[in-house]
């Protein structure tokens, strides 16, 4: 079995910390957002552990994951942005304007990485 390369250790990685602090964030949620504290740590620890086990499914999920998170964040980040002309600055707004700019580009990082040719002879081809 050849070695994991760094960069994918690196995403898998980030993904087990993502779960992590999804795990450690769940005794202070309630209702609803206990269920999705629960999906978001599945789908980071299906990510991460499907990563370091070369499969391909895992690299789909991740891309199609880190996608869905820039559209949100970008989102997320024009709607703080606009509201400053209704409210001052606070904290929440600062969170996401720094989660913006620290994971937008390691998003687009890690997607660019998981499409190279190089990356996907990597991956576990699907049975056929």
């Amino acid at each position: 079995m050849k070695h994991l390369p760094r960069a994918l250790l690196v995403i898998a990685a980030v993904n087990f910390a993502a779960a992590l602090f999804f795990l450690a964030a769940l005794p202070a949620q309630d209702g609803g957002r206990v269920i999705a504290c629960i999906g978001l740590v599945v789908v980071h620890l299906l990510i991460g552990g499907g990563l370091l086990l070369r499969m391909n499914w895992a690299r789909a999920l991740m891309l199609v994951y880190a996608l869905f998170q820039i559209a949100a964040l970008a989102t997320a980040a024009v709607v703080a942005i606009l509201s400053l002309q209704l409210k001052p600055f606070t904290a929440w707004t600062a969170t996401i304007l720094v989660l913006t700019l620290v994971l937008i580009p390691f998003l687009v990082w890690g997607s660019r990485y998981l499409l190279r040719e190089t990356t996907r002879a990597l991956f576990v081809p699907p049975e056929t």
